[in-house]
């Protein structure tokens, strides 16, 4: 029997491994990638649309959208793709623009491994359907696919998953498409299943008419672990409504360290249903709704400069208030205002009432039910605050089975 050498049993071991972890075949589809036809160099002036859809339907994977400006209506051949990566040369250098009103831009049904970076997506007319990135199943698989750095500018919707899963979006600008407006910049509907959502910026004049990112899982399934940091969206105009995060249903969506800025008439949060809610050290402007919902947390940060109530508890369940700044309320409103009938909710270690910008002052820092009502199961503890006109807590709950206790309020 013949002795191998260290390094030949090293050799011999590394090529077991890569067999068994499917790593050759990774290595091998890169370099096919890598070995598929570009664009040409030269800037396309009149409608891309047909030369995408060639190379796609020829094979290409790795497709290079060299700086300059494309034209496109809407592209429906990236339909049952593996691993078709559409890149630009950077946003702002490489802009792509629809001439269709309605309709996705990009299309991608039962896409494994997709991916389309670094190019500004945009529109030459007014949108009113339809998004600029739209993914789903379709009838098979679509899972695995990243977008990164985009701008996305003057569309109806912008990213749109639907029955999809493990998908990655980072660095993604949000523009001010004007009076044209938007829906949606993000939006995940039927069974879309771990997100991951980093680094979402900019913000529009003109509103978001269902939510700059909207969670709502409108058909069989739910949305199912939504993670995501680093946000900075803001609302430009003080005079509109930009609702920020609105959740209608899903589980495990978590935000760390994202600043919404909606505007005095708008709301950074709504929460209307879903499961496991959470929030860590947010940047709220405008006033928070949570109208439903079992195990939403909020865990430090701020909610400032609303002109209604600072949060509003309207519904839910298990909901929990900790370390949270509420300060700028609405002149009559409450910094925390809890609706009648809602049971099982905590608000502690909170700083309320206090005025860093205006002069407004709340009625109540908080306040529990606006008549009294049979409430019960709440914790009330190691609250303060100051500036306000009415009772600092008032307290129309009946129940039995609650604390109240520890807070230090000065008018």
């Amino acid at each position: 029997m013949s002795v191998k050498t260290f390094a030949e049993a090293v050799k011999e071991g590394k090529t077991v491994y890569n067999r068994l972890f499917g790593i050759e075949q990774a290595e091998a589809e890169e370099a096919e990638f890598a070995t598929k036809a570009e664009l040409p160099s030269v800037v396309v002036v009149g409608n891309a649309t047909a030369e995408l859809e060639s190379l796609l339907a020829a094979g290409q994977k790795d497709i290079s959208l060299r700086p300059g400006n494309y034209t496109l209506g809407n592209i429906s051949g990236i339909a049952k793709t593996e691993g078709v990566k559409m890149h630009g040369a950077g946003a702002g250098t490489t802009v792509v623009k629809t001439t269709s009103k309605t309709g996705n831009v990009f299309d991608l049904t039962e896409a494994l491994l997709c991916e389309i970076t670094d190019m500004t997506i945009t529109s030459t007319v007014q949108r009113t359907a339809g998004a600029l990135i739209y993914v789903d199943k379709g009838s098979g698989t679509s899972e695995i696919n990243a977008f990164r750095r985009l701008w996305l500018q003057s569309g109806w919707q912008g990213i749109v998953l639907h029955n999809t899963s493990t998908n990655v979006i980072e660095d993604i600008q949000i523009g001010d498409s004007g009076a044209w407006g938007w829906s949606s910049a993000l939006a995940l509907t039927g069974q879309a299943i771990s997100t991951w959502c980093n680094r979402l910026r900019g913000g529009t004049g003109y509103g978001m008419a269902a939510g700059a990112v909207l969670l709502n899982s409108s058909e069989a399934g739910q949305i199912d672990t939504f993670l995501a940091s680093q946000w900075d969206l803001v609302g430009l105009s003080p005079s509109t409504k930009m609702d920020g995060l609105v959740v209608d249903n899903g589980e495990w969506i978590k935000l760390a360290d994202c600043s919404i800025e909606s505007g005095p008439e708008g709301a950074p949060l709504t929460v209307n249903g879903g499961n496991q809610i959470h929030l860590t050290d947010p940047h709220l402007l405008g006033h928070v709704n949570l109208n439903g919902g079992t195990g939403t947390k909020i865990t430090g940060g701020e909610a400032l400069l609303s002109n209604v109530h600072g949060v509003q508890i309207a519904g839910g369940t298990n909901t929990l208030i900790d370390g949270l700044a509420v300060t700028d309320v609405g002149e009559g409103y409450n910094a925390i205002d809890v609706s009648n009938g809602v049971d099982d909710f905590t608000v502690v270690n909170c700083d309320l009432g206090y005025n860093m910008i205006g002069a407004t002052k709340p009625t109540n820092l908080v306040r529990v039910g606006a008549t009294a009502n049979p409430q019960d199961r709440y914790i009330i503890t190691n609250n303060r605050g100051r500036n306000y006109t009415g009772a600092a807590l008032l307290d129309n709950g009946e129940g039995v089975n609650k604390i109240v206790t520890g807070n230090v309020f000065v008018p």
